[in-house]
């Protein structure tokens, strides 16, 4: 059984008893790569915006598709690059989803940008050196809905330099475009600079320009994957 809070109990100076109930960040686990954070539910994988860095795998299939997560804007994307050219916040961690599902994914941002299950990913740099490289893997998401701006895909807005998508699969796509003309819009990611491998999107995207079944763009490498989306748009489709 998946529990989100763990049950304390205080004795006090006069032997009274009282218990406490404290809520669990994660289901176990230190964030370490020897010792990943575990995460189980909806509120433990909204934690992993608390720990950029760290190592994650996710031992339960977990549905966005209710509330609180499905209201209003719907998920917070993890990482952003609103600091730019300052590189933001980005995901710089590891999660491997271990071949679960996450099933309900619903956003709803049109005026907001790097718009997915994580918002940006790029890899971890201390000092000007690569620490390790970002990775999202063994992943797969199911019925997905996504309004927004510009860089939107499934599991990653950006998918940026030292990042990987590796063994993922989103079905069930529902992407559409506000008011952008460049949209870049992608089944998996909206904007590729990273590594994408072995994964499969399947759907549909209706965009302006810079649409694309796996990715809006691309200028790092996709290799072994493939899409079965339907796009819409003006122009740069593929």
């Amino acid at each position: 059984e998946i529990t989100e809070t763990m049950k304390i109990q205080v004795t006090a100076e006069d032997a009274s008893k009282k218990e406490y109930s404290l809520k669990l960040m994660f289901a176990d686990g230190q964030g370490t790569q020897e010792d990943p954070y575990q995460v189980a539910t909806a509120y433990h994988l909204n934690n992993v915006r608390r720990y950029l860095d760290a190592y994650y795998v996710q031992t339960a299939d977990i549905n966005l598709g209710v509330p609180p997560w499905n209201e209003g804007e719907g998920w917070n994307p993890i990482g952003d690059d609103k600091d730019y050219p300052d590189y933001g916040n980005p995901f710089s961690g590891i999660y491997d989803g271990q071949n679960h599902t996450i099933s309900g994914l619903t956003i709803n941002r049109p005026d907001e940008y790097d718009i997915g299950l994580f918002g940006y990913m790029t890899g971890k740099v201390e000092n000007y050196e690569l620490i390790h490289q970002s990775e999202v893997k063994n992943l797969k998401l199911d019925n997905i809905s996504i309004t927004g701006k510009q860089k939107v895909g499934s599991i990653a807005g950006q998918n940026y330099y030292n990042s990987k998508i590796i063994d993922c699969e989103a079905t069930g796509i529902d992407i559409r475009y506000s008011e952008s003309f460049y949209d870049l819009f992608g089944g998996l990611a909206g904007r590729n600079n990273g590594i994408i491998s072995d994964s499969y999107a399947e759907g549909t995207i209706a965009g302006t320009t810079m649409v694309g079944g796996i990715s809006g763009t691309n200028s790092g490498s996709i290799t072994r994957s493939s899409a079965d989306v339907e796009i819409s748009g003006q122009g740069w489709l593929g």
